[in-house]
């Protein structure tokens, strides 16, 4: 039988096997991690935003641990787009948020437009 246990404060899922061997010792997973990044931009702005999620989207998906990277552009409201990303470990997501790209783009992006961030692991 297995019995899930929340975190309510991170949002994660621990399940429990009562089932499993104890002599088989839990391997350890790193986990991995989704960001979704929504962007609401005013339309005099879109194009050059869009423009600046593409070459952020090109250059990070050349990163090492990056899993997936990619723009989605909303089809009911044309002010917002998500961009939704895979890292292999908070070790690399930490080096692409220190990266020059990131930097520049993100950096241009802000001054036009607002943006919230999601994060999950699993």
């Amino acid at each position: 039988m297995s019995s899930v246990n929340t975190d309510a404060f991170t949002g994660v899922y621990n399940v429990e096997n009562n089932n499993r061997r104890k002599d088989r010792p839990v391997k350890k997973q790193k986990i991995m991690i989704r960001l979704n990044v929504f962007i609401q931009v005013e339309e005099a702005n879109r194009a050059a935003v869009l423009e600046e999620a593409k070459a952020l989207t090109e250059a990070s998906l050349k990163e090492e641990g990056c899993m997936a990277y990619d723009i989605f552009e909303s089809a009911t409201r044309p002010d917002v787009m998500m961009i939704c990303e895979t890292w292999k470990d908070e070790e690399v997501l930490a080096a692409h948020s220190k990266s020059r790209h990131f930097i520049l783009h993100v950096g241009k992006i802000e001054k036009l437009a607002k943006m919230k961030l999601e994060k999950f692991n699993f």
